[in-house]
């Protein structure tokens, strides 16, 4: 069995990109509510900007122990965003009201501004798979596999699979006891993250390389 319900919206919403001198980091993390397809209160990772978001979201139930989560999405930023414009007039990027170094400062919001030549706007395509596995109530295995593929650059001419991610995750939750009193939980992860030509300039070739990082989580929480 299984059930899939869409999830769209044409506002400001959680959005997830990275392009070259972007502004926003494709690691950065903040949680922002929003309404779901069922208007109901839902946590969103991402960045809050005007943007396109849409997709969906369903679970498969394969036996009583297994099942899989499916999140897929569709996002597009405005051209100005996908060239890293969107600061305040007049400021430098440094938290000062106004630019200490004029002959430096972005141009950014100043009146005036026009985009690069070769500026457009930039969208991509996301899905996430999560399996669980309840080998009982006090054990659960974790496998994840999260992706997000660019489908127009914000600049023509960059490659095609550039800021392209690529994120896997295994791990498991164990609580060796649960009573009506207290709970402990210890709970551990390995993830394996990769993304196209955002890495340092190959010294070689010229060209930025590909990010790779790995990652161990260690983690327990105590309730009573």
């Amino acid at each position: 069995g299984g059930e899939f319900r869409c999830d769209r919206c044409r506002h400001g919403r959680a959005a997830r990109g990275a392009q070259p001198g972007h502004l926003l980091d494709p690691r950065l993390q903040d949680r922002i509510v929003g309404l779901d397809g069922n208007r109901e209160p839902a946590v969103r990772l991402g960045v809050f900007m005007p943007a396109i978001n849409e997709g969906f979201v369903g679970q498969l139930y394969f036996t009583h122990h297994f099942d899989v989560q499916i999140v897929t999405q569709h996002g597009e930023d405005n051209a100005w965003f996908g060239q890293g414009y969107g600061n305040a007039i007049a400021t430098d990027g440094n938290g000062g009201v106004t630019c200490t170094t004029p002959t430096g400062c972005p141009p950014n919001n100043t009146p005036g501004t026009t985009l690069p030549a070769g500026a457009r706007a930039p969208s991509w395509n996301g899905a996430t798979f999560e399996a669980h596995y309840v080998y009982s109530p006090q054990l659960i295995f974790i496998g994840r596999y999260e992706l997000e593929r660019m489908s127009q650059q914000s600049t023509v001419g960059l490659a095609s699979n550039l800021g392209n991610i690529s994120n896997y995750t295994i791990g498991y939750r164990y609580n060796p006891f649960m009573t009506s009193r207290a709970g402990f939980a210890w709970h551990n992860e390995f993830d394996l993250f990769h993304q196209n030509g955002t890495g340092p300039t190959s010294p070689v070739t010229g060209t930025p390389t590909n990010l790779t990082i790995s990652e161990l989580l260690l983690g327990f929480d105590f309730d009573f």
